[in-house]
């Protein structure tokens, strides 16, 4: 059915409503007062499912008393439009090709309605999405009785491919929104120095302490607008020793050191940047190379420069647990008790022995 020059504007002007926000309340609130003067109707209703819970319906509702769906949950099974266009999931329907008049005004949902002093006396309706995650779909409803029309349909199928794509893209920006919030939140709670990236390189998020390394260690110009300095997307994709400690960059008495891990979360998988800051001098005095096994001075070296023990774990090749043994192993050896000790006996045997730093 072909339109005239003044509708295809109106349609366009809920179009233009639907994209103009990812915000999906926001669109559907801009663009209901359009569509309903465009097809004559006392409500609109759009519905989205929550997922894994396909008769669960959360409405984004625009003119519709909230009070009908309050108990929409106890009339569910008595949803004949829900059943009807989900057996017909391309098509928008109109009330009068789901099921007879007379099954509708002895239909539980739709007494319950006039019971509200909203008679829903005809219905026009098409799902948008249907999907095992979630659906989506949208009704237009009247309160006398007067059917839609043939053009009325013909409008609501010409604006479905926008009502899908916002749909859609609303939800997918909230999703992405939510993991974001999420995974914030757990880089928060690890306290590392983490940035997450998706398998392409594009930077899902970042902790506070990576942010503030970042800015430490790289000039301006290579994090330009808030992005992460391209050398550092560049290795992260191309890491072929996930976990294998990498010194970026040297200042000092300090080394930047970066690691790669993967990290699957609700399905997705993520790249995690991890970087830490260690001292880059060869702190363990060299006599003590005399007192110690090579595996006892190899890590004991590394934790009196700072490193933490799942760093020196990894950059030993061993666990956690069997750093520790070595260190316990190490310590009456040199006379400590502590690591804290170790560190401070370090820098005392350290200062007579100048040459050695820089």
């Amino acid at each position: 059915m072909g339109f005239g020059v003044r509708e295809m504007r109106r349609i366009n002007e809920v179009r233009d409503a639907l994209a103009s926000t990812l915000d999906i309340r926001e669109a559907v609130q801009t663009a209901a007062p359009l569509l309903i003067q465009l097809v004559p109707a006392d409500y609109a209703a759009v519905g989205i499912t929550r997922p894994g819970q396909p008769r669960e319906f959360e409405w984004i509702v625009a003119e519709m008393p909230a009070q009908f769906f309050g108990v929409y949950p106890e009339l569910a099974e008595h949803d004949f439009v829900l059943r009807s266009v989900l057996a017909t999931p391309d098509r928008v329907l109109r009330d009068s090709e789901m099921i007879p008049r007379r099954e509708i005004e002895a239909n539980a949902m739709y007494r319950r309605a006039r019971d509200l002093g909203m008679p829903l006396e005809h219905v026009m309706s098409a799902m948008l999405h249907v999907g095992t995650a979630w659906s989506s779909g949208i009704s237009l409803y009247r309160t006398e009785c007067r059917p839609f029309s043939d053009r009325d349909r013909a409008v609501l199928t010409e604006l479905t491919p926008a009502l899908k794509n916002a749909v859609r893209n609303c939800r997918l920006y909230s999703d992405i929104n939510r993991e974001r919030d999420a995974l914030d939140e757990l880089l928060s709670r690890l306290g590392l120095a983490t940035v997450l990236l998706t398998p392409s390189g594009s930077e899902v998020a970042r902790s506070d302490a990576a942010m503030a390394l970042i800015e430490k260690w790289f000039p301006l110009a290579e994090r330009q607008a808030g992005r992460l300095p391209e050398g550092l997307v560049e290795y992260a994709k191309g890491c072929t020793a996930p976990g294998e400690p990498r010194t970026w960059q040297s200042a000092g008495r300090c080394d930047l050191v970066v690691r790669i891990h993967s990290l699957a979360r609700n399905g997705h998988n993520y790249t995690a940047l991890v970087l830490q800051e260690v001292a880059n001098t060869p702190s363990a005095p060299a006599r003590w190379r005399d007192l110690l096994t090579p595996r006892e001075y190899e890590i004991v070296d590394r934790v009196v420069r700072g490193w933490d023990y799942r760093l020196v774990a990894e950059d030993a090749g061993c666990a956690e647990w069997t750093v520790r043994t070595h260190l316990k192993n190490a310590y009456p050896k040199l006379g400590v008790e502590t690591r804290s000790q170790l560190i401070v006996l370090a820098v005392q045997e350290l200062a007579r022995e100048p040459s050695r730093l820089r």
